[in-house]
């Protein structure tokens, strides 16, 4: 968890498509390098194009179609000495998406949202684990959502959990962990 905003940038777009003819050239003497005479120079060439082509596809999928707003409203910043509940209710205000997404699936009756700390954060999840306590206070969450799962990926034995009914439980995970296989993986 942590802030990131991404914004459209028709500029960093346009860069990739300027230079795009050095790009699909450097790809290409990096293929000839790599497998020398197994290409011919055309079939570098396509291989090279198709590459470029990709990565300017991938750029572009990966950027939003909307601009943020020009004056966003004024959010609380967060650090690792910030409390785990301010820190959650900063992470709603910088990502107002996660309610919106959450609302759209109305035939859901619960609709939660899944937190994972990291080490830049697991300062605000120790000081809850050591003294075993949860927070002390619920979150303000954005009308809709109706549960929040809470872990720290440096803490492998619970997580936590907030709805409106409950409030806070503490619930073990499985040790150890489950890892997932997959049949062409050693």
């Amino acid at each position: 968890m942590g802030p990131v905003l991404w914004s459209f940038d028709p500029d960093f777009l346009a860069s990739l498509e300027k230079r795009r003819t050095e790009d699909e050239r450097k790809s290409a003497e990096t293929t000839r390098a790599l497998f020398p005479g197994r290409h011919t120079d055309a079939e570098l060439a396509e291989l090279a194009r198709r590459d470029v082509s990709e990565r300017i596809t991938l750029a572009r999928s990966l950027t939003w179609r909307t601009a943020l707003p020009a004056n966003p409203p004024p959010i609380a910043d967060a650090d690792g000495g910030t409390e785990l509940v301010d820190l959650l209710e900063v992470e709603f205000g910088l990502h107002e998406d996660l309610a919106l997404k959450l609302n759209a699936a109305s035939d859901r009756p619960r609709r939660e949202v899944f937190f994972w700390l990291t080490w830049m954060r697991s300062s605000a999840w120790h000081r809850l684990a050591a003294p075993g306590l949860p927070p002390s206070r619920s979150p303000n969450v954005p009308a809709g959502i109706t549960g929040l799962w809470v872990g720290c990926l440096l803490d492998q034995t619970h997580v936590l959990h907030w709805d409106h009914d409950t409030g806070w439980t503490r619930h073990p995970l499985p040790n150890p962990l489950p890892v997932p296989r997959f049949p062409s993986c050693p």
